[in-house]
């Protein structure tokens, strides 16, 4: 890559040769669903020698949907997806977006192709996630068996999803009592209602991973402003008080201090020989060094059972041209 240019409206990347372009838009497409278009312009001709000079532009549309949004599908996509809820969370961007509904714990799988011929958008984003305390648990058995019946299955490039919704196995669906995590709360707060500062009843796909006592994070629908077209067309009966989607992992922090490399150990040596100088010197014994860690970090489920390691990709290695099937007409 020569360099980039940042806008309103994306990013322009520019390499010296088309084949690194081939290769980042390739990189591009096991990252998240997209589809693009190419276009090529004629810069110099030289009669003598018979060569052309073209520039080479690839457009590339990239689904604005993330990991642990929240999205509200339209009547008609939740009936070609199996009858999945409307209300979902994004468990994984691939090649493919991987929906869950977190109150039955059905998922489904949809392609670039099947995103683009009907797009939705993310109502809102994990910043906009309110901490909550787990008081009681209460796992749920659903005998809707009846998602796991389909057989069919559409093909991408480099994988095999199967159509319409399932239950997942490595969630289970549980009844939660939860409350808002009152050490979150900063000065004085005006509360609407009741209760906002009561009990909250609601059912989530992290039966697994919850217990009465953790920390979690959702977003409360009952105090949120949202702009969406779908959402305010659904009836009040299949909109739920809360939607709980993240919860702190200690084993990440774990693997992220990991990460910290040179610097958090130069920390901890700077710790211990401030502890071994105030040990040996008597003017300073009663004084008290507090060694702070990094803050918790919120993860999903799932997050921690797979081996997500990044791709780095060689610009100078040859690769196959992008699928044509993706490209715009």
């Amino acid at each position: 890559m020569v360099f980039f240019l940042q806008f309103s409206g994306g990013i322009d990347f520019f390499f010296s040769t088309r084949s690194q372009a081939v290769t980042f838009v390739n990189f591009l497409s096991k990252r998240s669903p997209c589809r693009y278009q190419t276009a090529q312009h004629l810069k110099s001709h030289d009669v003598n020698n018979n060569t052309y000079n073209y520039k080479y532009t690839f457009s590339v549309e990239i689904a604005p949907v993330c990991k642990n949004d929240i999205v509200c599908l339209s009547r008609a996509q939740s009936q070609k997806l199996g009858g999945i809820s409307q209300l979902c969370v994004v468990s994984k961007v691939t090649d493919a977006i991987h929906l869950i509904d977190p109150l039955t714990c059905q998922v489904c799988y949809v392609d670039s192709k099947a995103y683009f011929s009907s797009p939705f958008m993310s109502i809102t984003t994990q910043k906009r996630f309110s901490p909550f305390v787990v008081l009681e648990i209460e796992e749920q058995r659903d005998d809707s068996s009846q998602m796991n019946s389909s057989k069919k299955s559409y093909t991408t490039s480099s994988t095999s999803y199967p159509v319409g919704a399932k239950l997942s196995h490595k969630h289970s669906p549980v009844s939660v009592w939860v409350m808002k995590d009152p050490s979150n709360e900063t000065g004085l707060v005006q509360l609407d209602n009741e209760s906002d500062c009561g009990i909250i009843h609601t059912r989530s796909h992290l039966g697994r991973i919850l217990h009465p006592g953790d920390k979690v994070l959702g977003l409360d629908l009952r105090n949120c402003n949202i702009n969406n077209t779908e959402f305010e067309k659904l009836p009040e009966d299949k909109i739920p008080d809360i939607i709980l989607v993240l919860r702190p992992s200690q084993s990440k922090n774990a693997a992220g201090d990991k990460n910290n490399g040179p610097s958090k150990r130069k920390r901890i040596r700077k710790h211990s020989l401030n502890v071994a100088d105030s040990e040996c010197d008597t003017s300073t014994q009663a004084v008290n060094t507090n060694f702070s860690s990094s803050e918790d970090e919120y993860v999903s489920f799932g997050e921690e059972d797979e081996d997500e390691t990044l791709e780095f990709f060689n610009m100078d290695t040859s690769f196959d041209e992008p699928n044509e099937g993706t490209s715009l007409n």
